[in-house]
């Protein structure tokens, strides 16, 4: 993770007046290793002896993600003052899991069966959105105060997953694939006054 921020006030030049920026923001990418292993025997439910059954799998899942934080605001006279206001986020989801399922079977007639069933699965998240908001206000102490703002912003999300799956070591892959997703954009405009 690698976060960071930063706020400078200070007096506009020739002025009494302040300006103040700030900067936040951070990068950070979690990972996550799951594997399995699961030896069984006994008997399966189809009555065939298992002389050995071993399951083996892994999940892995993947996070990276981005935010950014950023303001300025203007005293431009004693009682009027403009701010403005920006954030800015991105993170993805990647997940994979993959398994391997390989048994010994033998029938009532002593016959051997060796059957081997593999899938695989993935699942991709990934959202996008910013925010501004622009405000204005007026203050003139306990007689009046009033601000408008102007507030803009965007999401989109997409998601994608592929789902494989073979049965036996012969069989055909069967593949399942799904995508959805959104995109939304508001624009609002608010105010407030107290007199």
């Amino acid at each position: 993770m690698s976060p960071g921020s930063k706020g400078i006030p200070h007096t506009l030049p020739g002025t009494d007046f302040y300006e103040i920026h700030q900067l936040r923001g951070w990068r950070d990418d979690e990972k996550v290793d799951a594997p399995y292993l699961e030896i069984s025997k006994g008997v399966s439910s189809s009555n065939l002896q298992i002389l050995s059954r071993v399951f083996t799998g892994n999940g892995t899942v993947n996070r990276p993600g981005t935010m950014l934080d950023s303001g300025v605001s203007y005293d431009l006279t004693e009682n009027f003052t403009i701010t403005n206001t920006f954030n800015y986020t991105k993170w993805r989801i990647i997940g994979d899991l993959s398994t391997l399922q390989e048994s010994s079977l033998r029938n009532s007639f002593g016959g051997l069966q060796t059957p081997a069933a593999t899938t695989f699965a993935s699942q991709l998240t990934d959202l996008e959105s910013f925010r501004n908001i622009l405000d204005f206000s007026a203050n003139f102490g306990k007689k009046l105060f009033a601000h408008a703002n102007w507030r803009s912003q965007h999401r989109n999300v997409q998601l994608q997953s592929l789902f494989a799956n073979r049965s036996t070591a012969t069989a055909a892959v069967t593949n399942t694939l799904g995508t959805d997703g959104e995109s939304i954009g508001t624009n609002t405009f608010g105010n407030y006054s107290r007199h």
